[in-house]
């Protein structure tokens, strides 16, 4: 029972979130939920919402449900895109920090992942691994937890493709919010 409720709770309390969002708005419009937080306050929850939400993809979709309320809400979706972009990218750069000193755990468990994984990546040029890392952040709509353990296990630097990772989350939540406006 207790692995039933491990494996099933996350996802559980994900569809009563977007559920209770749902009934939320159905209840109350979102442009009086961005009235009662204020425009100010809702750009800080924006980001506050993007950096503990991000780091961990089964509480991404709460973000952006979150995100296209504000946008449909009335807040400029460029300023909240590059608000919580910023969030969304400090989250991921703590996830990669966390998975980068537990590689050693993953390359015992999973050895033959590992290892085509190291050997996918010391294939590839650098520059289409950053492109990569660009269009995967900005346009998939899975999140970077997958992309960024592979980094991590293929000890990709850091400095290196952070500033595409940047742009990316940047980017996606710019598109999200302007689809929910």
């Amino acid at each position: 029972m207790k692995n039933k409720l491990k494996f099933y709770g996350p996802f559980v309390v994900i569809i009563l979130i977007l559920i209770g969002w749902a009934i939320l708005f159905n209840i109350v419009s979102p442009a009086v939920i961005v009235q009662k937080i204020g425009i100010q306050n809702a750009y800080i929850f924006a980001f506050v919402l993007a950096v503990i939400c991000g780091f961990s993809s089964i509480t991404g979709a709460t973000f952006y449900a979150a995100v296209l309320t504000l946008a449909s809400g009335g807040l400029n979706p460029l300023i909240l895109g590059i608000v919580g972009g910023l969030g969304l990218c400090i989250s991921d750069f703590a996830f990669f920090f966390v998975v980068s000193h537990g590689t050693a755990v993953i390359d015992k468990h999973w050895e033959g992942l590992s290892t085509f994984i190291k050997k996918w990546l010391s294939r590839m040029p650098a520059w289409f691994i950053y492109i990569f890392v660009f269009l995967y952040s900005a346009f998939a709509p899975i999140p970077n937890d997958i992309m960024l353990v592979s980094l991590a296990i293929g000890k990709t630097s850091f400095k290196k493709f952070a500033p595409y990772l940047f742009l990316g989350d940047i980017v996606s939540v710019i598109v999200l919010a302007y689809i929910g406006y």
